[in-house]
């Protein structure tokens, strides 16, 4: 397999949760090994920038639909206990996120 196609590979396989970087980071690196090619720091870090990329990749998607998603679960009854579950601790915890928005902001912009 060319190192193209384990980048894309690794890529998609770190936007899947139980896989996530863990695993995505390996697929190259494993690839290359097979192919008899040695991994150089530069193969090693693109492949590292490229599967956190695919990693972040879904969280804005996430994050912009997922009160729409809830919405919808809500008016089937065995979801609304689910559903009332992950409301709740969303407010719970949104003190500490409002909290840390502007540190993480900082750090985002600068």
């Amino acid at each position: 397999m060319r190192f193209g196609k384990s980048l894309l590979l690794a890529f998609l396989c770190a936007m899947i949760p139980v896989l996530e970087l863990r695993a995505a980071v390996f697929i190259p690196w494993a690839q290359m090994l097979a192919a008899g090619t040695a991994p150089t720091a530069a193969n090693l870090l693109l492949i590292y920038v490229v599967t956190v990329l695919g990693n972040l990749l879904p969280v804005p998607f996430i994050l912009l639909f997922i009160p729409k998603i809830l919405s919808f679960l809500d008016r089937f009854r065995p979801f609304r206990p689910i559903v009332a579950w992950l409301r709740k601790k969303a407010e719970k915890h949104s003190g500490q996120v409002l909290r840390g928005a502007f540190i993480g902001l900082f750090t985002f912009v600068f």
